[in-house]
């Protein structure tokens, strides 16, 4: 009967300390953007910690009372730790690169469905454009921290009434330390468009380096500290050089 009582205490054990172990660790998967399928190796930590925790403590106050109750020996409980200790860190080594790594961000935190372009800016921050399953276009910004990818801020995209060939987004930088610095989105909707300058009396500010995003069409980011760049005309060209464009908008938020 003692056996059967220590066996129940034992799956009672399991399940309340795996339970608590799994809402530490998993939580901290999610934060560090840990592919799931690497979850398993946390698994196994959590069931080697609660091992030794029952063999070097929890069985004294069991049921059973037999001549087997014995604590591990010192190396094997050492070795346990460690090799527990090593499988919840692993995954940390083997989330992908940061496009995987935003990906993931990305579908966690929302429900989308397409992903239309990341870009990783400067090693530690980026934009992402992506569609979710209700229909919306939605731009995402990034930073990353020791561990991992974290959105700093996210905006809804509404096409409807836009004519222009190109559009302009001015905010503050979001990412850390920027904030005295201007950010400035454009999106082109034009195939013609090969580029886009910054013109402030007769004076190039900026020359886009536009990017193609999955959709065929391109955007650029600039971020300055000209507090000009509200009046300066953005002049878009073909690849032969013509003035296809050219625009002196108003702050577009």
């Amino acid at each position: 009967m003692t056996i059967f009582l220590e066996l129940l205490r034992i799956v009672l054990i399991l399940i309340i300390l795996f339970a608590l172990g799994w809402g530490i660790i998993g939580n901290f998967y999610a934060l560090n953007t840990v592919n799931e399928s690497h979850y398993w190796l946390g698994t196994i930590a959590i069931l080697l910690l609660i091992f030794v925790l029952y063999r070097n403590k929890l069985q004294f106050s069991g049921w059973y009372k037999g001549k087997e109750v014995v604590k591990l020996p010192k190396n094997v409980t050492i070795t346990l730790i460690i090799s527990s200790l090593l499988f919840i860190l692993l995954p940390l080594f083997t989330r992908g690169d940061d496009h995987e790594q935003i990906a993931r961000v990305i579908h966690n935190n929302w429900n989308s469905v397409y992903i239309e372009h990341i870009e990783v800016i400067e090693d530690n921050k980026s934009v992402a454009f992506f569609h979710t399953a209700d229909g919306e276009e939605r731009e995402v910004y990034l930073e990353k921290s020791l561990f991992s990818w974290k959105n700093i801020r996210d905006l809804t995209f509404i096409r409807e009434g836009i004519t222009k060939p190109i559009h302009l987004s001015f905010s503050n930088s979001p990412y850390t330390n920027e904030e005295d610095i201007h950010l400035v989105l454009l999106r082109v909707f034009d195939k013609e468009i090969d580029r886009v300058e910054i013109v402030k009396e007769g004076e190039t500010i900026h020359k886009y380096q536009l990017r193609s995003k999955d959709s065929e069409e391109k955007f650029g980011l600039f971020r300055t500290e000209i507090d000009d760049i509200y009046e300066a005309e953005f002049i878009a060209y073909n690849s032969a050089g013509a003035i296809v464009f050219n625009d002196q908008p108003l702050p577009v938020n």
